[in-house]
Order: structure tokens, then sequence, then C-alpha cells
């Protein structure tokens, strides 16, 4: 249905209306590209909903440390810090979004976030990336590291850890797709799995 409307000239009334067209549609797509791991537009509602409140929320530090998880996107994390943090999605194409490389500063301004979204960590940092992902087919394809976690230094002297991990799924989880293996990365100093490459 989210493709339809946009097939249906959506797609044009964005570019010509906004500043930012470009950027909604691409949203637009990603959100078509999600709803499509779900067969009841029930469901995916009341998934989209859950998603909706929690990005609306403002986030606050609490006054006595206790065990939870804050989610925010990166543009919403300016200014505060948290004890460990993990940045998904870090795959190429994906991070910095394909709009970015239209221009010189489009492409320094999502190198900015990413160092942004880095120091929020206070003590762990691990940018992850996906090393398959589900198309809305079903097919399978083979993701890479986005091009800023390439260009970090490798070798005896890096300041992290690489570690590659494979999740075995039972039921198909729609937000991370069919047994879906995550690639981690990156932590300072590190309790990392024996398997750690």
């Amino acid at each position: 249905m989210i493709r339809l409307v946009l097939e249906s000239g959506y797609d044009d009334y964005l570019k010509d209306t906004f500043l930012n067209g470009e950027s909604r549609l691409e949203d637009l797509e990603q959100l078509a590209t999600f709803a499509d791991s779900y067969t009841d537009l029930d469901t995916f509602l009341g998934e989209v909903s859950l998603l909706t409140e929690l990005e609306g929320e403002e986030v606050v530090d609490g006054v006595e440390p206790d065990e939870h998880v804050t989610l925010s996107t990166i543009h919403k994390a300016k200014g505060l810090e948290w004890r460990a943090v993990f940045l998904v999605w870090l795959a190429d194409g994906r991070f910095p979004v394909p709009a970015a490389y239209r221009t010189a500063d489009g492409l320094e301004e999502e190198r900015r976030l990413f160092y942004v979204a880095c120091t929020r960590a206070k003590d762990e940092l691990y940018l992850c990336h996906p090393i398959m992902h589900t198309q809305r087919d079903s097919e399978r394809i083979v993701m890479k590291a986005s091009p800023f976690v390439e260009e970090l230094p490798e070798g005896d002297d890096a300041p992290y850890e690489r570690w590659s991990l494979e999740v075995e799924a039972v039921d198909p989880a729609p937000a991370l797709g069919p047994g879906a293996p995550i690639a981690g990365a990156l932590g300072e100093g590190g309790d990392g799995p024996d398997s750690a490459d």
C-alpha cells in the first residue's frame, strides 16, 4: 500500500513541496521495506505505533542507575551520554544514506553524525552491521560494513576488537529478518567472546 501511494504521485509531491523531499521519500521507502516482513496489517500498525511512541520520547538520564535500554536516533543523541552504546545497521548503502553521496557536504555531515554517535559512549562502543540481509522478495544479500567502519585503523595497534556473531533464529523476528547473522564490531577493551577474530 505504501508503494502504491508513492507510485501514484506522492513521491513527486514530496520532492516539489519539501526541501528534504528526497530524505522523506527514502524514509517512506524504508518503511515499505519494513512493512514487507508483515503479512497482517493490524500487526504491522501495532508494531509501528510502538516504534513511534519510543521515537517520540525525550531521553532523560535517571537519577539512580538502573537496568534499562534507551533507544535513540543519532540525531537525538547529541549532548547525551550512556555507559554503553550500540550503533546498528552500519552497513554500506544504509549508513551513510545513499543521498549523502550526492554532495561532499552531505557525506561530511553523515561522517560528523557518525563521530557524534560514537562519542556518546562512556565505556563501551559497539559498531554493528549485518552480514546477511533478507530482501522483501526473500532473496538474501551479503552486506558490507559502512565505509566509515572500514576507514578505522586495523592491525595490532587498533583500539578495538572485531567480532563476528552468528544468531540462529527459531522464529523469524520482523525487525531482524529470518535468521539474520549479526556482525559486530568495535568495543574498547572488552570482554569479547573467545571466538573474536
